[in-house]
């Protein structure tokens, strides 16, 4: 079996797509900014959950979950991140996993940021 270590040679996507954060604020309206507060906060939870995770099962699962609601969210490259650490996961292979995760770490540490941004327009 060859293990596949993070690479960059898919093209890496938008930190955030604006068109999905500009459709979900006109949706959600007055619960937007309720709607970032959530995406932040559990955005963390299942940023521990993959810290947390030795288990390639288990990691697998909780990249797939973080992946669908930034893809959600419009955090796309965190998305496509996520994607590639479910992909190797299933791989069955533990070698290489905490760079992905460290890859994670880093987008999200920016996708906190520029969402925390976001957040700020709205005050209380």
């Amino acid at each position: 079996m060859t293990v596949q270590k993070p690479t960059h040679e898919q093209p890496e996507k938008p930190h955030v797509d604006p068109t999905a954060l500009a459709a979900l604020e006109d949706v959600m309206e007055d619960e937007y900014p309720l709607l970032l507060d959530t995406f932040l906060s559990d955005s963390q939870l299942r940023l521990n959950e993959l810290h947390r995770s030795h288990d390639l099962v288990e990691l697998s699962h909780a990249a797939h979950s973080f992946k669908g609601s930034s893809s959600n969210m419009g955090a796309m490259r965190l998305a496509q991140l996520c994607s590639e650490l479910e992909q190797y996961c299933r791989q069955g292979t533990p070698d290489g996993v905490d760079a992905y995760v460290q890859r994670i770490d880093s987008e999200f540490a920016l996708v906190l940021k520029l969402y925390s941004e976001e957040r700020a327009r709205f005050p209380d």
